[in-house]
């Protein structure tokens, strides 16, 4: 065998064994993202809000929400404060609920409510139903 020849083979095979290695930490890096953006997935909408961080310049936000499978619309969103006549309404439906009946639907509510002299429509009521009992606990 030549010197041009083997020199080339030994290149091929310290090239062969270095893409080797490199494929191995590839492989466990691999791993550890999905492991990393696995339990990520599984926090609650308030922490991964609270781990977006706007200052990173590695990584942009846009791309830590898809990360996370966050809607980035979701950072900026601030829930409007509910009103003083709405807290009573949620009141008086919480305590029709627990007090008259637990088999009231929002429809039933909504009756109930017309009769105790409230002015309030169907959509509202079936609102604050789903506010107080779907999205409160």
């Amino acid at each position: 065998m030549s010197g041009a020849t083997k020199a080339y083979k030994d290149e091929i095979d310290s090239l062969t064994e270095e893409n080797d290695a490199l494929a191995k930490r590839l492989g466990k890096t691999t791993i550890e993202l999905d492991w990393a953006v696995g339990k990520l997935k599984s926090l609650d909408l308030s922490n991964k809000k609270g781990l977006v961080d706007s200052k990173l310049n590695e990584i942009s936000v846009a791309r830590q929400c898809e990360l996370m499978e966050l809607n980035r619309s979701s950072l900026y969103y601030e829930p409007k404060p509910v009103s003083e006549y709405d807290l009573k309404l949620m009141n008086r439906i919480d305590e029709i609920y627990t007090e008259v009946s637990s088999t009231y639907g929002y429809r039933y509510m909504h009756q109930q409510l017309l009769d105790e002299g409230y002015v309030i429509g169907v959509n509202k009521v079936h609102r604050l139903v789903t506010r107080i009992f779907i999205e409160l606990p």
